[in-house]
Order: C-alpha cells, then structure tokens, then sequence
C-alpha cells in the first residue's frame, strides 16, 4: 500500500478510528476514509476533539449552542448521535436544561458500553475561557434512558482560563480511568467506578506535561501504564505502583507507552524503542544501533504485527519485533501517530497536514 497526504487546517489533538472511517474533529467533523484520504462527509455541528466521542461503532457529539442564545439564557447541555454513512447529526437524545451546554469549558471525555462522561457546568457564560463563579460537575448519562447515572462536583477554573477539567480518559472494564488537569497546570490521575463515580483512587503525576500526554491511555484488563518521565506500572483498583523503572534503571525518561500481548513499548531518551515486560518492567529488548539521540520523547509508539512504529527526527521508523532492528523508515511531518487496525494503516498528523502510512 503506497501511503497518501491530505492537508488540514489545523492539526486535532486526536482522531477518532470508527468502522471503516476516522473521524476528524476540529471546528466541524471530517469522515476521511483512512485508505484513500478522500472526505466522506462533513457535520455542521461544531467538531471540536472535546465535544466528540466514539462507543465501538457510534459515535456521538455535543450540540453547540446558537451564538445568539449564548449570553442571554443558559442553554441545555444536549448529546446527539452521528451516522456514520452520511455525517447527519440526530435530533439530541440527551438534554440536561441544569447544565449550560453553551459553556466553553463543556467536555466529552468517552462512551462506553451506551454511557458517555461529560465535564458540565452551570453559570454564566464567557467568550474567552472559564468563569470563577461556575460550577462544574462530572456526569455520567445512560444513552438508553437519557437518564444521569450520577454527578460528582469538580474544581472550579479561574476567570478566563481556557484550559479543560480533562486531559484524556477511558473506560476499562469497571473503572473510568482519566488524567485531570489542575488549576496549577500539574496532571494527576485519577480513577473512578464508572457506574457510581466513587473514586477509586486519585495520585499525581509528577511528570506529566498536559499537552503531551493528550493521548490515548495504554491499559489493560488490570494496570494502566505511564510514562512521561520514569516508566510505571499502577494497579487500577487502588493505584498502587507495581514497578518503576527507577528501580533498575535510575535516571532514564520514556515517553508515553503503548501495550499490546503482554508487552509495553516505549521511546527512551537518547536510545529509541524499547521493549519491556508489562507485568515487571523487565526490559525485553531494546532497538538496536547508536541513532537514537532524535528519538521524540513525545511520541506513543504504534504496534502493528510485525513491526513497531514511532518517530525519530523527519522519520517514522518500523522497528522489526523480531530482529529489534530497524527495517522501514518514512519520512513524516507528522507529530501524532494512531492506528487504524480494521484499515490497515498509520494516520500520522503534523501542524498543518494529515498522512497515512502502511500498518504491517
């Protein structure tokens, strides 16, 4: 498969990998298929990576107030599904009239299992950014009955911040699993029963920088994986570290990992991708070859089945897992990389521009 370009006007903090399309929000949502770059559709509705989530083969969008109702009257925060053949936005299947859905700060973190988690408030509402005198809540709402699950109150932002309650989330099994922005601009994670909201446990991340840990989360069934600084292993049921890297390997800093089979791969500083055993943090193996001083710390890798990706300098390079060499390598303006497994592809996104290379 030759690999193609498509330019954007700005780059999305993350598309949305739905059936046999991606999902592109920003300003309004692109359907691109991921093969060919070609545009499918296109909402009207305002596409924003915060007002956006998918659920399998859903997806959904916040509806944005009309400019004309945003300053005299709260308006109702409503949820509406996308179909995915022709980009129609449904009449809302949610609405909450005590949530002003108009307000700048109102996020959708995900939906899962036909329940979506939304950052909602109430208050006045203002152009450039957040108000000290709203209210925030978390809310969890059946998409079934349009029922709220529950509510559970979250920090109030000073005037005219515009930075979002929510870095990243996802639900794993029992637990709603997000990384949450402090006002002080620190990251922590914190960790919740997704059908009470009863937190499960809630720890710092000393490390984290909000804008670079805007990604998908690495997970499984029973730790979720951080990296940013040393690489950890944290028990999802009460967040306890399991293992560092610090123990064994003081000093080093990984970018953010991606899991798949058991295995965590990860960028280390100065070195390239490494390979390390999900349940004890034993390194596996490690790229081999001296060229790993431009390896970008801020890069998640892609695994394929044969090969795993990340960037290095203008390149993105196919590690082979096998020979831990490298075989392929791109050259790429891309910045974030997500994979596309039902298409077979890597969506590679850069300031101004969209590629998409081979998943081997």
């Amino acid at each position: 498969m030759g690999t193609y370009s498509n330019t954007v006007d700005v780059i999305p903090l993350a598309p949305f990998m739905v059936a046999d399309l991606a999902l592109i929000p920003w300003g309004s949502t692109d359907a691109v298929d991921p093969q060919t770059g070609e545009r499918k559709w296109q909402t009207r509705e305002s596409g924003m990576t915060s007002r956006v989530g998918v659920d399998g083969d859903r997806a959904y969008q916040l509806i944005s107030a009309p400019v004309s109702d945003h300053q005299d009257k709260p308006w109702p925060l409503q949820i509406a599904s996308i179909g995915l053949a022709k980009g129609d936005v449904s009449d809302p299947i949610v609405r909450l009239s005590d949530v002003n859905g108009a307000l700048a700060g109102t996020q959708l973190l995900c939906a899962a299992d036909g329940v979506v988690f939304v950052a909602g408030g109430q208050g006045e509402f203002l152009f450039d950014g957040f108000r000290a005198s709203q209210t925030w809540a978390l809310h969890a709402i059946d998409l079934g009955t349009a029922k709220r699950l529950w509510s559970k109150p979250l920090p109030s932002r000073p005037d005219k911040s515009r930075r979002l309650h929510f870095v990243t989330a996802r639900v794993v099994g029992k637990y709603l699993v997000a990384l949450q922005e402090t006002n002080a601009g620190k990251v922590r994670v914190v960790v919740r029963d997704a059908r009470t909201g009863a937190l499960a446990w809630d720890k710092p991340f000393d490390d984290a920088v909000a804008d670079l840990v805007r990604l998908p989360l690495a997970t499984d069934d029973e730790h979720l994986y951080v990296g940013s600084g040393p690489l950890q292993a944290l028990r999802l049921t009460d967040g306890k570290q399991l293992w560092s890297s610090e123990s064994d390997r003081p000093g080093k800093a990984y970018g953010p990992p991606s899991v798949k089979d058991g295995v965590l791969y990860t960028v280390e500083d100065q070195r390239g991708l490494v390979a390390v055993n999900a349940r004890n943090g034993q390194q596996l193996w490690r790229e081999k070859g001296d060229d790993g001083e431009s390896a970008d710390l801020a890069c998640r890798p892609v695994i394929g089945t044969k090969y795993v990706y990340y960037r290095n300098g203008v390149l993105l390079r196919a590690i082979d897992a096998s020979s831990h060499s490298v075989a392929l390598t791109y050259v790429t303006v891309g910045k974030r990389f997500y994979e596309h497994e039902r298409a077979k592809v890597i969506l590679a996104f850069g300031d101004k521009q969209a590629e998409a290379f081979p998943l081997r």
